[in-house]
């Protein structure tokens, strides 16, 4: 190896040590996580993440898509969480579920949304939504928050590990309840009272769902919304009332497969389909045959130049009808005969002259003027 050869190699593994160094220097492995979509049962039930919490606690938890009191087995000391609004719930269901939690359960609900129909089991409970509106409230910390929010467990400096709670406030007609965050002009947010042996909490749920129950805050919330029966019996958490159509279900989850399928069976159905015209096909009209073999057969003969004899033919019916109608007539040769026909015929005599001796038979429309001009002049004799 040469000594320029050796200066080369070596300035390329110079510069090679120099690029890795900067990359090394400049560069640092950085880890970020990024939330992935739900799957599975996470992705249609909201309280997936409280299930796993408890049952993680050792405590017995199921959850539930709708509310069937009457497959639902409901101990002394279980905890039911109607994770939907009570405007969903029947009459039936209503009374069965306060007789249940007189005789020891815990109810935990949200309050009422509407203000004209609250429904029977709100309104069992005394519960009402607030009407209060005030277009010149701003909210509780003074920020560009929705009107009537307020954040739960955070300082004002720091709103990242906080509860934003802005659904409907309510208001209780009955002393039992135990109230806060409100008052009673406004309505409340939460509400706790006796009833029977049991307990029912009244609170917006939201942030019990499986986005935000990664907070702090939240799960300290829900502690304090579940301790009443905490381990003294199992959980029963419906996160729907109400049980959605079949239809529906599919509309809102099927159709990444129905479209395609819609799509595919409108393009078979437009192959298959008649694209154009009636939907039967015209009857063919009535022929006759022994025309359309006498007409076949008289083109052919003039194709073939056979048009002379065509117009003998019909010139010897002219003559002989001549000769039968008018003997004297008939007699007659050359242009006596044609002077004769047009006084006689009423016809044209150059027409005449020339159907009697044509000229340029090969041509169609003298053949044509020919023949036609025999024809009328035998009807008219």
């Amino acid at each position: 190896m040469t000594r320029r050869a050796l200066l080369i190699s070596l300035a390329v593994l110079i510069a090679v040590a120099s690029g890795v160094g900067l990359f090394l220097v400049l560069f640092k492995p950085v880890t970020e996580q990024l939330p992935l979509p739900p799957k599975g049962e996470a992705a249609y039930n909201p309280l997936y993440a409280l299930k796993l919490s408890l049952r993680a606690q050792g405590l017995e938890t199921s959850t539930y898509s709708n509310l069937n009191l009457a497959e639902l087995v409901l101990r002394d000391g279980d905890t039911v969480l109607l994770f939907t609004r009570p405007e969903a719930l029947t009459e039936a269901q209503a009374q069965r579920l306060l007789a249940w939690v007189a005789r020891g359960g815990h109810l935990i609900m949200p309050g009422p949304e509407s203000v004209g129909a609250a429904g029977p089991l709100a309104d069992a409970l005394g519960l009402k939504a607030s009407n209060y509106e005030d277009e010149d409230e701003e909210s509780e910390d003074g920020d560009d928050l929705p009107r009537d929010c307020s954040h739960i467990g955070a300082k004002a400096e720091d709103r990242t590990q906080s509860v934003l709670l802005c659904g409907p406030r309510f208001i209780a007609s009955s002393s039992e309840f135990v109230m806060s965050d409100g008052d009673a002009q406004r309505g409340y947010r939460f509400a706790r009272a006796a009833w029977g042996l049991g307990v029912v909490s009244v609170t917006e749920l939201d942030f019990l769902d499986n986005r935000h129950l990664n907070t702090a805050v939240a799960r300290e919330l829900a502690f304090q919304v579940l301790a009443p029966r905490l381990g003294k019996g199992g959980f029963h958490l419906v996160y729907s009332a109400d049980v959605p159509s079949l239809w529906r279900l599919l509309l809102l989850y099927g159709w990444p497969v129905l479209l395609p399928l819609l799509l595919a069976l409108a393009a078979w159905l437009i192959w298959r389909g008649q694209r154009f015209g009636p939907l039967l096909p015209r009857p063919e009209a009535h022929r006759r045959a022994l025309l359309e073999h006498v007409q076949a057969a008289g083109e052919f003969a003039f194709r073939r130049g056979r048009g002379m004899a065509l117009h003998t033919s019909v010139l010897a019916l002219f003559k002989q009808r001549l000769l039968r109608r008018d003997p004297a007539l008939a007699a007659l040769d050359g242009e006596a005969l044609v002077q004769a026909l047009s006084e006689r015929l009423s016809m044209d005599a150059a027409r005449i002259r020339q159907a009697l001796k044509p000229l340029g038979m090969q041509r169609p429309d003298v053949f044509q003027q020919s023949i036609s001009t025999l024809l009328q002049m035998r009807n008219r004799l």
